[in-house]
C-alpha cells in the first residue's frame, strides 16, 4: 500500500498542525476509494507519525514520497503501519 505524505502549501509550519492533519487524510484516502478500513489505517498511520517523527522527519519523508510513491519509509514508520494494520484490520 503506498502510503502519500502531504504537506501543506504555502509558509512550512514547524510542527504538525491540523492542516497536515487534513491533509495526509485527504491524500492518504482519496486513490483509495476510501473505506471505512482505508479510513481507520491512514488516522492510525498520522497519530504514530506524530507521536514517533519530529516534524521535519515527516516533511523529509513527505518529500521523499512526492518524488518516489516506492520509496522507503523508514522503520519507525514501516513499522507503525504494520501495527496499524493488524490493530485496524483486527488480524
Amino acid at each position: 500500500m503506498a502510503l502519500i505524505l502531504s504537506a501543506c502549501g504555502g509558509d512550512e509550519p514547524l510542527n504538525y498542525t491540523l492542516k497536515t492533519r487534513e491533509n495526509f487524510l485527504a491524500a492518504c484516502t482519496d486513490p483509495l476509494n476510501d473505506s471505512r478500513l482505508v479510513t481507520e489505517l491512514c488516522e492510525c498511520t498520522f497519530a504514530a507519525a506524530q507521536e514517533k517523527l519530529s516534524f521535519a522527519r515527516f516533511t523529509e519523508l513527505e518529500d521523499r514520497m512526492k518524488n518516489n510513491l516506492n520509496a522507503s519509509l523508514g522503520a519507525a514508520m514501516n513499522s507503525a503501519l504494520a501495527q496499524c494494520v493488524l490493530q485496524e484490520a483486527d488480524l
